[in-house]
């Protein structure tokens, strides 16, 4: 066996661990990291050393992985028990950690600040890391026992919403742009109109691209590559949400069919996190289209169909954007065994057993349906939660609506003054 074969250089070694195929051990003097693993030929054991020069603090080890905290910055690094190669953790990136433990085929970490990650290898998904928080074992009752009673830790019932405050125009630069605070979770979304062509599949479209920037300062769990990874798939949901089916209606950004259009850019920024980001940041996309200026394009008659028109941009006349179909967002989040909740904080969410994302417009049609979190839901669980966020994408919109148009109008005097 490996641990046999090894045997008589274990007492130059310390903080030993074992993987399912190799064993890795920290010298005592050098704070290097060495590994032994069997070879193809089983009679033979191989070794090699993880990085030269670089000192580990700790090196767990899974199913044929290692990984270690180095000591002089408390960084992440990840090989695989056969390779020389130093793999940088795609979620912890240069995030410094107190700690560090492997299983099966993941890898759990709490860092300096307190906060718990997790990455699953090999099938890393957005779940992993979204609201993982250090709670204690009370306070993980206390949160599903407070949400069977339909009274939450802050006090809201299941179907509650925190208080929303919603501010346009706070990017002077873009076309339009809007703040949206939703308890703790403070987002902002910019949109700039340009003109370009439209896809050669779809002449009669505009094209709108959506991006989601996680700011680091935002939450600890957003450093290093753990920050992209959420925006990319943050960014994704959102490019499904409001631009499939029924969505943003993108035969209004035409200006002239098969040549030119209008192309939105929309880039949302993640100030604060305290949970519902995917809702938060529709809601703030939605306020930013509405409080956009699109200029009124005069395209010059007379140019070939394989001439490119010449058209005049006015600087005084402008449009609005017809928001009235954008769909809105209703994340219903599932706590305990029977129960969901809407707009669940960050602590709700490190809770969640899955999570289904509704988007839905004014006349009630369904525009997307997506689905976080690794528990399988029975379809008829599925239609209960379109169901439910029917009924409350009703209350929602009338609520945006009116936040709104009072931002709307508070911009306007804010302008006079």
């Amino acid at each position: 066996s490996i641990s046999l074969s090894i045997e008589s250089k274990l007492s130059m070694r310390r903080r030993l661990i074992v993987g399912d195929d190799h064993i890795c051990g920290v010298e005592n003097v050098t704070g290097m990291a060495k590994c032994w693993y069997r070879g193809e030929d089983e009679s033979k054991i191989g070794s090699f050393v993880a990085l030269k020069g670089v000192k580990f603090a700790s090196i767990p080890s899974g199913r044929g992985f290692s990984c270690g905290v180095l000591v002089n910055d408390m960084s992440v690094r990840r090989w695989e028990s056969s390779s020389i190669g130093l793999e940088i953790s795609k979620l912890f990136g240069n995030v410094s950690m107190l700690s560090l433990v492997a299983g099966d085929s993941h890898v759990c970490g709490l860092t300096v600040t307190g906060w718990l990650l997790l990455e699953l290898l090999g099938s890393y998904v957005f779940d992993a890391f979204v609201g993982m928080v250090g709670l204690s074992i009370g306070e993980k009752h206390f949160i599903e026992g407070g949400i069977a009673q339909d009274l939450r830790t802050d006090g809201r019932k299941r179907w509650e919403y925190r208080p929303l405050l919603i501010e346009t125009g706070v990017i002077p630069q873009a076309s339009g742009s809007a703040r949206v605070k939703m308890g703790g979770t403070d987002v902002i979304a910019s949109v700039k109109a340009e003109l370009g062509k439209p896809n050669h599949l779809h002449p009669d479209k505009g094209n709108v691209s959506i991006f989601v920037d996680c700011s680091p300062t935002a939450a600890p769990m957003f450093e290093g590559r753990g920050g992209e990874e959420l925006s990319a798939e943050i960014s994704l949901a959102l490019q499904r949400c409001l631009l499939g089916g029924s969505g943003i209606n993108l035969s209004s950004l035409i200006v002239a069919e098969g040549k030119i259009c209008w192309d939105l850019y929309i880039d949302g920024l993640v100030v604060s996190s305290d949970g519902n980001l995917l809702d938060a940041l529709s809601a703030a996309i939605k306020a930013a289209l509405s409080n956009i200026g699109i200029p009124k394009v005069n395209v010059a008659i007379g140019a070939s169909a394989d001439e490119q028109p010449e058209v005049d941009i006015s600087d005084e006349d402008f449009l609005q954007f017809d928001t009235s179909e954008i769909p809105v967002i209703i994340t219903l989040t599932k706590i305990g065994g029977q129960y969901y909740i809407v707009d669940a904080t960050t602590e709700e969410e490190s809770q969640m057993s899955s999570a289904i994302s509704v988007s839905i417009n004014r006349r009630g049609h369904i525009c997307r349906l997506t689905k976080r979190g690794g528990a399988g839901l029975d379809p008829s669980v599925i239609l209960d939660f379109v169901s439910v966020a029917k009924r409350l994408s009703e209350q929602v919109m009338t609520r945006f609506d009116s936040e709104i148009s009072a931002a709307e109008a508070y911009e306007g005097e804010a302008r006079q003054t």
